[in-house]
């Protein structure tokens, strides 16, 4: 039989007591850096999408300044359409006129 001192009982008893407090906060530890690599990987994702649809939505808008800039130009080419014809119009009542007027005074 080994004689062992109290107090080296004791200390034993203590440093058994310290390591299973320190592996319960290791495993603590490793069950929180888990989820926290979880959570960083969901807003990792989250992240991912919001930039994809910010870029779709850029791309949508260049797509909408697009037909809006053909819409303006089809705008102009009717104006541009609408003052000849206004100007064909006024010619002609203005030829007819004098045409007419031509006729009464030479017949």
């Amino acid at each position: 039989m080994v004689l062992v001192p109290v107090s080296s009982l004791k200390k034993a008893l203590i440093i058994l007591q310290e390591r299973k407090n320190c592996q319960n906060e290791v495993l603590v530890a490793r069950d929180s850096i888990k989820t926290q690599s979880e959570i960083i990987s969901n807003l990792d994702t989250i992240v991912v999408n919001q930039s994809s649809m910010i870029n779709l939505l850029k791309e949508n808008n260049d797509n909408y300044k697009k037909v809006i800039n053909n819409k303006d130009t089809e705008i102009k080419h009717f104006e541009n359409l609408y003052v000849k014809e206004k100007r064909h119009k006024r010619l002609a009542i203005g030829g007819g006129s004098i045409l007419f007027i031509l006729s009464i005074i030479f017949l």
